[in-house]
């Protein structure tokens, strides 16, 4: 029966694999959808109100928030590369000097929008207020303005939890480099693992069928 169970478990992991993969998605496209209705308002509002606009879409826990709907920043960026809009919760609020007119064009979240794309999602991402790994998405509007938000790493650990609360594997999400960004374990290997050289990871990014099997 081992030929049986091995099937069964592969089966089983498998579905846990596209659950968390549209869980992720999920989460995407919501953030998504906030930054376009912001940037809809901002275009709207006067340019003297940008700042309150974008004020309006964080979350006010800043930092010390973990919810996975709370936002720690928002930017706007011209086309340019430019930072001409800064949203922080109050207790941030002394900082938006310190960020306005910085140049962004050379940040790898933008220039992931280079072409067709018009949106761009990073992990491990290091925040513009204080240089600790967050998470963070961009949105290209039809003017090229970027809309870009910071949201804590506990986002995608609590999509995770959802996904694998009631299993005893271990799941993980990495990015392309095959560095270890989010897992099912309350992220404890994070920055610790990557497993960009090895087999399974080789295969993906080359677009071959993964191997079933790998050694760490």
């Amino acid at each position: 029966r081992i030929p049986g169970i091995e099937a069964e478990s592969r089966l089983v992991q498998a579905h846990a694999v596209e659950a968390m993969r549209k869980r992720l998605e999920s989460l995407l496209q919501r953030h998504r959808g906030r930054l376009a209705l912001l940037e809809q308002v901002i275009d709207a509002a006067p340019q003297a109100d940008a700042n309150a606009v974008l004020d309006s879409g964080v979350g006010a826990g800043g930092d010390s928030g973990g919810d996975s709907d709370t936002l720690r920043a928002l930017y706007r960026v011209s086309a340019q590369g430019r930072i001409t809009a800064v949203g922080l919760p109050a207790p941030l609020r002394a900082q938006r000097e310190d960020l306005l007119g910085n140049d962004m064009s050379g940040n790898p979240l933008l220039r992931a929008l280079n072409g067709p794309v018009d949106a761009s999602w990073s992990v491990l991402y290091p925040s513009l207020l204080n240089g600790e790994p967050a998470a963070a998405v961009a949105q290209r509007d039809a003017h090229g303005d970027v809309l870009v938000a910071e949201l804590p790493l506990a986002a995608l650990l609590d999509a995770i939890q959802v996904v694998a609360e009631a299993r005893s594997s271990t799941i993980w999400v990495v990015d392309r480099t095959g560095a270890l960004v989010a897992d099912s374990r309350g992220g404890v290997d994070i920055g610790r693992l990557n497993i960009h050289d090895l087999p399974l990871m080789q295969a993906l990014l080359q677009g071959q069928a993964p191997a079933e099997r790998m050694r760490l």
